[in-house]
């Protein structure tokens, strides 16, 4: 078994109110959202564009779906890459009510349906409807292995059945194989492309299209899109 990272090694609701209390102390900006790092946002943004682009290539799809962002903070991923891909409606889940807050008086409302606060571990999935596309991104490192194995076989049960669709992961990850990375001051940990790809065959999760992000700094964890459904 993974082992357990001593600074995730506490009861759920303790680990989620320290993990929770890091980012309330944040200010509600993209800034804020991308942890002083907002010069980063735009081609962070158009990497994911570029990536949702490959994963449908008929737009119908999408303009027809609705996405889910989870972790969605401000909604800084909403305006500026799920909207702009096409998705007609975007719901927004979140553990921190001022950043929801935010979103609802700045995203355009024609495009935006439910905002939810939740934590992760105990969010239902339980929309309106099916989604065409889940996105994470920076937030499962806040997951425990065990967490992250039930977070996402069932966010791939909710994806529509009836179109193409994907919960797409986007995270930092080690640069190679080894014991999770913790952050004592956010209370997360950072893992190697090889341990998300065994959690996700034990969640019953394959990985369909990966692809690197390109042109950060060299500082920066390397950071890795996975496009994700269930495994047949």
């Amino acid at each position: 078994a993974d082992p357990t990272v001593a600074c995730m090694d506490l009861p759920r609701k303790e680990l989620s109110e320290k993990q929770t209390g890091y980012w309330e102390k944040c200010e509600a900006s993209i800034d804020g959202m991308l942890g002083g790092y907002g010069y980063i946002h735009d081609v962070d943004a158009q990497g994911s564009l570029k990536f949702i682009k490959k994963l449908f290539p008929d737009t119908a799809v999408v303009q027809q779906g609705r996405a889910l962002d989870c972790g969605a903070g401000i909604g800084r991923i909403t305006q500026h890459v799920l909207i702009p891909a096409g998705f007609p409606k975007v719901d927004l889940m979140d553990g921190c009510e001022k950043f929801l807050q935010t979103a609802k008086e700045t995203l355009p409302a024609s495009h935006v349906g439910e905002f939810i606060t939740s934590s992760f571990d105990d969010f239902s999935f339980a929309g309106p409807s099916k989604y065409t596309l889940i996105w994470m991104q920076w937030c499962a490192i806040y997951l425990r292995d065990d967490e992250f194995i039930d977070f996402f076989s069932r966010a791939v049960a909710a994806l529509d059945p009836t179109a193409p669709s994907f919960v797409v992961l986007k995270e930092n990850i080690l640069r190679e194989d080894g014991a999770p990375l913790p952050d004592e001051d956010d209370r997360s940990v950072t893992r190697s492309d090889d341990h998300l790809r065994r959690l996700w065959a034990r969640a019953g999760v394959a990985v369909v299209q990966f692809a690197d992000q390109r042109d950060l700094p060299k500082s920066l964890f390397p950071v890795r899109m996975y496009a994700l459904r269930r495994a047949e």
